[in-house]
């Protein structure tokens, strides 16, 4: 075992001597070229190796043909059919298949002797052949010359197309007992036999061998099995195969001496005591059964958790702790020794950089008592119970690939660690920062989406710290926001739902668990000290803080709000200027779900002001923190963004105005958007933060802009002094662009284009900003024919007899509505398209509508039609002409070609 601090000091002469000694055994003994030829013998129903087919030596799992007069070898690769075979063998000798990939990957080694059966795995490009001699359970020490003496006629392969097929032969009496044999999976078949009489049954629940296996009559053997919930049973036959006794039930560390003086052979039964646990699953999982002169899987070595180091391949074997014991399992490494604590009432760090990874850990008390199992993620915490005194340790994956994927994962020098956690000491002096100034500072923000924020179910009775993974993603770590400030961000946003996590105390108060607190800390600690600036909120509170109800229902949406802030305001108020409280998210209007209303916005108004006052009372470093407030829902048209009123505060300049919005638009376009929003940044002095956008990878069209989409609405933003945070929500088939399983994974073209936006804009657009490019009649949403629309008022696109023609090569169409101040709700609600002929091919209507949509243009498509309408108010002719003249209202068409790099540019002003 390595451990992390040296025992021993070893001379420099003593070095240079030992590496001297294995330089010259390497080059006498080893030869490293693994270009071995290739034979090809799938079809073949026999394969025959003959004694001229063998050389000295062995082909190890490395494809290397090493000497050694101890083995022969066939100096060339096999393929071979997906299938399995009857091996024939003189039985004094053995044969070893490697298996490899067809990237030359070991796979696994199988020791076979005479009828033995092999199967080749699925995942198998290639094989090696190996031979030795074997006699009483041990390797013969040989020359290449006496071993070839026993090679008196060719090893043969014969395939067998189904092994159930040969189920109910009759058992052979095979070679001797060997763990190569007993540890074969196509060795066994289902059934049993009998405890009196010996014979085969094939009832299911049990696995036996199909063969009987000659043993020494007056040895003694330890019983070796490297999983403790396998138990074996054992029949004995004499030297004819006439059943003699049954010899009883065995398990790892039993000790085996036949119990009839005439027994020669042994059939061998395996029987799991663990439910749902197939023992013919644990022999491919790597199962050993093993009858030898010694005890292999004894009781494990102490070693001392500070010293034991994770990232040596050696301290492993494969396998896992299950329970009181070890188990086979080929996706898991279990290591070698048990680990002692040395702190007690500690918290330890799990570290593992493959997400995809995770670790159990089984605990036991001073007098080895096993006390519980718990399994783990990255950036999850240990915390050993009262009695734990030392504990077992096992990795597992999450990959079909099982214990292969160890291999690659060492090599690529995969972290994993269990170390004690050192809690972040944050910074308590505050400087004097603005909200002017932060925001100026800012480049752009990332969301930690779907994290802290998730919930699932019900309010309990005890703290939930299993909500953070409850809507898919993973343990926030800190290798994550590691990440989050290594890509360039320089603020994040977390979002918290704190609901879930409280309880009402004797007095009525609202509280907050202490362990939800404590793990939101920890999450904001790792971002701090990365040097992040961060933005706290509440966010998914319906059940505390909401609108569109009574006076009499807000005075206690309002109390609950004072509390909840009070609870956290005052666990973080000796935090530095970089920690920022965001007050509500998104906070709906019940009355009206998820729309506009004045009430509503109003009573918003009063809980930012309940927010900042309660903020700001809990003192300390809160007195100037700064504070984010949004509209009602986030909104960001118009008439949100008149309702707000601006809290009194008695900081100055440590507010900040937060609104939402997931415009798609990719172009120049949305520089209007922006425009607006700054006039309301200088109408009530603050600076402005979108506090979400995004695009999604489901539905954002054309998905291969999502990048420009990011890098021009940043870009937009910043020419009017609004920065922005974008939302990820975990899913990298949707808003996520950081790949929080696999960090190597992410989107790192759309973080690139986030960090160095530009302005971007279409090359082929078409703004229509007066009333000659329109009809006043609407669209029939089936037929997609004009209908007279007198008194709603209803406006589409082009003329009496045909749409707006479609420019050739395009295979999308933006288009993004401009409306603003008493038009701010007109929307597009129709976009249909024709052939050549003017016969709708394609009908999308809603009811809701849009001001920016992207649409894929189908084939045969010549024209197209835009309907425009306000769902709230009918809007006349006359009205429509004074919104196009005094610039309220205006549609632009942009035609883009995805396959042209001509079709979108970048601009600098």
């Amino acid at each position: 075992m390595r451990l992390k601090k040296p025992t021993l000091i070893i001379g420099i002469a003593a070095i240079a001597v030992i590496l001297l000694l294995i330089v010259i055994r390497t080059l006498i003994f080893t030869n490293k070229d693994s270009k071995l030829e290739v034979k090809d013998c799938r079809g073949e129903s026999t394969i025959s190796l003959s004694k001229s087919d063998f050389s000295s030596g062995i082909v190890d799992d490395q494809i290397h043909f090493n000497k050694d007069n101890n083995y022969l070898c066939i100096k060339a690769l096999y393929r071979i059919d997906s299938s399995s075979y009857r091996i024939s063998i003189n039985s004094a000798l053995r044969l070893i298949i490697n298996e490899y990939t067809e990237d030359n990957l070991f796979i696994k080694s199988t020791d076979l002797g005479d009828h033995d059966i092999f199967s080749l795995n699925e995942d198998t490009d290639k094989v090696s052949f190996s031979l030795y001699e074997y006699e009483s359970g041990e390797l013969v020490t040989n020359t290449k010359e006496s071993l070839e003496e026993q090679l008196t006629s060719s090893i043969n392969l014969e395939q067998i197309n189904n092994l159930d097929d040969i189920s109910e032969d009759d058992s052979k009496l095979s070679t001797y007992i060997s763990s190569g044999s007993l540890s074969n999976y196509s060795n066994y078949r289902v059934g049993y036999y009998l405890s009196w009489g010996g014979s085969y049954s094939s009832d299911s629940g049990s696995y036996c061998t199909r063969d009987f296996y000659r043993i020494d009559t007056d040895k003694t053997y330890c019983v070796n099995v490297n999983d403790y919930r396998v138990n074996i049973e054992i029949s004995e036959y004499d030297e004819n195969g006439k059943w003699l006794d049954y010899a009883g039930s065995y398990k790892n560390l039993s000790s085996y001496k036949a119990k009839s003086p005439e027994c020669a052979y042994i059939g061998i039964i395996l029987r799991s005591s663990d439910w749902g646990s197939d023992c013919l699953d644990l022999l491919k999982d790597g199962l050993v059964i093993d009858f030898s002169d010694s005890f292999r899987y004894e009781t494990l070595e102490n070693v001392s958790l500070s010293d034991f180091d994770f990232t040596d391949f050696d301290n492993y074997e494969s396998g896992r702790f299950y329970k009181e014991g070890i188990a086979v399992e080929s996706s898991s490494l279990r290591v070698k020794y048990y680990l002692n604590l040395e702190a007690s009432n500690s918290k330890y760090l799990i570290s593992l950089s493959n997400h995809y990874l995770t670790m159990q850990i089984s605990e036991f008390d001073s007098e080895g008592n096993y006390l519980q199992s718990n399994s783990f993620e990255n950036g999850e915490f240990f915390t050993p119970s009262e009695s734990t005194n030392y504990i077992a340790v096992s990795v597992s994956a999450n990959d079909t690939e099982g214990y292969l994927i160890f291999e690659k994962l060492f090599k690529e020098n995969v972290t994993i660690d269990l170390s004690l956690f050192t809690k972040y000491e944050h910074n308590t002096n505050m400087s004097d920062l603005s909200a002017t100034d932060f925001v100026a500072s800012m480049n752009v923000g990332w969301n930690l989406g779907n994290s802290l924020d998730s919930h699932y179910g019900d309010r309990g009775e005890s703290a939930n710290l299993e909500q953070e993974t409850s809507w898919g993603n993973p343990t926030v770590s800190k290798d994550l926001i590691d990440y989050v400030k290594e890509s360039g961000f320089n603020t994040i946003r977390i979002p918290v739902t704190w609901y879930y996590n409280t309880y009402v105390d004797s007095n009525g108060n609202l509280k907050v668990y202490e362990e939800w607190l404590d793990r939101v800390q920890t999450v904001v600690d790792y971002a701090l000290e990365d040097g992040l600036y961060v933005i706290l909120d509440t966010h998914h509170e319906q059940e505390l803080i909401y609108t569109g109800v009574s006076d009499e229902e807000m005075e206690n949406v309002y109390a609950n709000a004072a509390m909840l802030w009070s609870e956290i305001a005052n666990y973080f108020k000796d935090y530095d200027e970089r920690l920022i409280f965001e007050s509500y998210n998104e906070v709906d209007n019940l009355e009206q779900s998820w729309n506009y209303s004045a009430k509503a916005a109003q009573q918003v108004n009063k809980l930012n002001q309940i927010f900042v006052d309660t903020v700001r009372e809990t003192g300390g470093n809160n007195t100037n923190r700064l504070l984010m407030i949004p509209t009602l829902l986030d909104g960001a048209e118009t008439n949100y963004l008149e309702s707000f009123v601006v809290p009194e505060d008695s900081a100055e300049d440590r507010l900040i105005l937060t609104v939402h919005d997931y415009s798609t638009v990719y172009t120049d376009e949305i520089d209007s958007f922006f425009a607006n929003l700054e006039e309301y940044s200088k109408k009530y002095e603050l600076p402005i933060i979108i506090g979400e956008f995004g695009s999604s990878n489901k539905s954002f069209k054309p998905v291969e802009y999502r990048d420009i989409h990011a890098s021009n609405y940043v870009a937009n933003a910043a020419n009017h002094g609004i920065k922005c945070i974008y939302w990820d929500n975990g899913s990298i088939n949707d808003y996520a662009i950081i790949n929080r399983k696999d960090l190597e994974s992410s989107r790192t073209d759309i973080i690139k284009a986030l960090i160095n936006p530009s302005v971007y804009m279409a090359t082929n657009s078409y703004c229509l900003d007066s009333m000659e490019n329109f009809l006043w009649m609407r669209l029939n949403q089936t037929t997609g024919e004009l209908v007279e629309d007198k008194y709603w008022g209803t406006i589409v696109t082009g003329n009496q007899a045909t749409g707006i023609e479609i420019s050739e090569n395009v295979n999308y169409i933006s288009l993004n509505l401009n409306s603003t101040e008493e038009y701010a709700t007109t929307k597009i609600h129709y976009v249909h398209f024709y052939d050549e002929n003017m016969n709708v091919i394609e009908t999308n209507n809603s009811d809701y509508g849009y001001k920016n949509n992207t649409f894929e243009v189908p084939e045969g498509a010549k024209y197209i039609r835009v309907g425009i309408n306000d769902s709230y108010q009918a809007i006349t002719k006359e009205e429509y002409s004074n919104a196009f003249n005094s610039g309220k209202l205006s549609l632009t068409i942009s035609f883009i070609d995805t396959e042209s790099s001509d079709s979108i540019m970048s601009i600098k002003y």
